[in-house]
């Protein structure tokens, strides 16, 4: 079921203030992230956190040298499927709740049938989502980087 028919409750027990509208941002976006955590923490090989205790790492050593980095992948692609989610939800919270921001003026601007407007923020949605996964993607390339060094740096005496 798409979170986003949660989108009447929400607004039921929260109104139509912004504290509703980033409230179903982060409920609409939290499941991608916290099921790719769970399976990208699930996936390291018991042999990688064998060593790392055998060589004497802590269990927070283990957990913030090994597991963490291990799972770095699998916890972007999680932030990667969540990002346009939560973008599309906050776009379609503003226009349905109303508001001053992109789905608001949107939507004012197709009362008064202004296709420029409209259309305007169309471009304004494209631009946006190309430059967030642009930033994950150079987030991403960043910090696997260096994971995948701490990783290294542990197991390797």
């Amino acid at each position: 079921m798409p979170k986003i028919a949660f989108l009447p409750i929400i607004t039921l027990w929260l109104g139509f203030h912004d504290v509703a509208k980033i409230s179903m941002v982060v409920f609409d976006a939290a499941f991608p992230v916290i099921t790719a955590t769970i399976a990208g923490t699930l996936s390291v090989e018991r042999e990688v956190l064998w060593s790392a205790r055998n060589l004497g790492a802590s269990e927070r050593e283990v957990l913030t040298e090994v597991t963490l980095p291990a799972s770095l992948p699998q916890l972007f692609t999680g932030l990667q499927v969540a990002l346009p989610i939560s973008l599309i939800v906050c776009i379609v919270a503003e226009m349905k709740m109303g508001g001053q921001g992109l789905g608001g003026t949107m939507m004012g601007a197709a009362r008064f049938a202004n296709s420029p407007g409209v259309f305007a923020g169309i471009v304004e949605i494209a631009v946006a989502g190309y430059v967030v996964i642009k930033g994950m993607e150079w987030l991403r390339r960043r910090l696997l980087a260096r994971g995948e060094a701490a990783l290294a740096s542990v197991l390797l005496p």
